[in-house]
């Protein structure tokens, strides 16, 4: 398959060394290291998490502030109030998507079973080049 190619950032702006502020507008050149977390986090408090949902939200609003993005920040993680929400997990994350799929087929079981399951099903043979979890990888160990 051919691979898209990146655009490049048209934006100047030095994300790791700028002074950070709420007016501070999102540029297509957006990076999400320590200065940018470290703004996230003195401004949401401990709780903020860089997500992937929060990423993908930050890079698709180029032109949008920094208050902006925290009041983005906080409707994403109130989703997390609904019992029904899940994130959705990267097609490439096959782990994450094993461990979620073996947790809710058994409950009983910990996220520590489902990794001892992961590392042994991932030694196999895949289907399609996925690692994808079956009812047959439980192995109760109680």
């Amino acid at each position: 398959m051919p691979v898209a190619k990146k655009k490049r950032p048209t934006s100047s702006f030095n994300w790791p060394k700028e002074e950070l502020s709420p007016n501070t507008i999102l540029t297509d050149s957006v990076t999400f290291g320590p200065n940018f977390r470290g703004y996230m986090k003195r401004r949401i408090g401990k709780k903020f998490v860089c997500h992937r949902d929060f990423m993908d939200w930050v890079q698709s609003n180029p032109g949008k502030s920094l208050l902006e993005a925290e009041e983005a920040w906080r409707r994403l993680e109130d989703r997390k109030k609904d019992p029904e929400f899940k994130r959705s997990i990267a097609r490439q994350n096959m782990m994450a998507q094993y461990v979620r799929d073996f947790l809710e087929a058994s409950p009983e079981l910990t996220f520590k079973d489902a990794v001892k399951a992961w590392a042994r099903k991932k030694t196999m043979p895949m289907k399609q080049g996925r690692v994808l979890f079956e009812k047959s990888d439980i192995i109760n160990p109680k």
